[in-house]
């Protein structure tokens, strides 16, 4: 989870805490949701930024290549903790850049 996530949650958790115990339950399972649902949406949008680039640059430069990578390190970089989703894309982007290379 992102701090502000956090911050957001946390917030959620306190104003509840005097309440019935269902009610609360209701609303804290509705935020997760909903910070679950805007993570997926993001790692779409970062997934199909990252592979549009990485195939316009398959046949890059050496030059180009270190470029290109560190634009897609730097897109990647918000998912580090999110270990699969991160080294599925890295394993990708070193297959798809080392066959442009070869």
């Amino acid at each position: 989870m992102r701090e502000e996530d956090i911050a957001k949650f946390d917030a959620i958790v306190r104003r509840y805490i005097e309440k019935p115990c269902a009610e609360g339950a209701v609303e804290v399972m509705q935020t997760i949701w909903d910070m679950k649902q805007a993570s997926n949406a993001e790692m779409w949008k970062t997934a199909e930024e990252y592979y549009e680039i990485l195939y316009e640059n398959k046949d890059a430069s050496p030059e180009q290549k270190e470029a290109v990578q560190q634009r897609l390190d730097d897109l990647l970089a918000p998912y580090s903790n999110d270990i699969a989703y991160y080294a599925f894309l890295k394993i990708k982007k070193q297959q798809i850049l080392d066959e442009g290379m070869g």
